[in-house]
């Protein structure tokens, strides 16, 4: 009898133990987690904090390209309805050819945009399943960024491309050689401003480039609301 109480209280104490040792590990388990979701909130809040700065650096750039591609369509409606005078463009001369805007090519030049993603990179870095799952902000980001990095990509090929058709098609013209040492500059030649000006063909290439303006345009100028938007919603969150 006697040893079996002294069992019964070995099991007891013995019980109690494993209960004390398995609270431990529950307990600690719990603090690392928390010590870890401590650590993925302050690594978010840094990756935010660039995805912020890439932004507010990605609306100061698309300004000029905007204000770059608007200046070209108006051009290029003026070369299409032929809204240019003869009298206008028979008054230039070697001396003041650099002051005419339209006298040079439109449909063979861009400016290409490159945004930055660097934040965007380092918060797909990161444990994308749970953050994306929790966090509808980081789901916005992703869409936002997938969606304009395969656009921006696409753009700047097919300015290239329009780029290039046009500049093969120039070299049979005599004006060829001299204008490709002043090429993305306004260059001085009769022939060559009588092509730009009353050409049929400059003009369906110009309503051909104006489309592809246009379209890249307007797509410039959502993206920057929705960027600014964007900025927004990470300025709530940072602070």
């Amino acid at each position: 009898m006697i040893k079996e109480n002294k069992f019964s209280k070995y099991l007891l104490y013995a019980i109690g133990e494993i209960v004390l040792v398995v609270i431990g590990i529950l307990v600690a388990l719990q603090i690392n987690n928390w010590n870890e979701a401590r650590k993925d909130k302050k690594h978010l809040h840094t990756v935010y904090s660039q995805i912020q700065k890439d932004l507010k650096s990605d609306t100061l750039a698309l300004s000029p390209v905007i204000e770059f591609y608007f200046d070209k369509s108006e051009r290029l409606k003026d070369i299409i309805d032929r809204a240019i005078p003869k009298g206008y463009y028979d008054t230039i001369t070697s001396t003041n050819y650099k002051q005419c805007l339209h006298c040079r090519s439109d449909v063979t030049d861009f400016q290409t945009f490159k945004n930055l993603d660097k934040g965007y990179q380092l918060l797909k870095a990161m444990n994308t399943e749970q953050n994306f799952e929790t966090d509808s902000i980081s789901l916005r980001i992703d869409t936002f960024y997938t969606e304009y990095n395969e656009f921006i990509m696409r753009s700047n090929n097919i300015f290239s491309d329009l780029a290039k058709d046009n500049l093969t098609s120039y070299k049979t013209y005599e004006w060829f050689v001299d204008w490709s040492a002043y090429i993305g500059r306004t260059y001085y030649d009769k022939e060559f401003l009588k092509y730009i000006f009353e050409s049929e063909e400059n003009r369906v290439k110009s309503a051909h480039y104006k489309i592809f303006t246009l379209w890249y345009l307007g797509n410039l100028r959502r993206h920057k609301r929705e960027a600014t938007a964007m900025l927004l919603l990470l300025e709530e969150q940072i602070n």
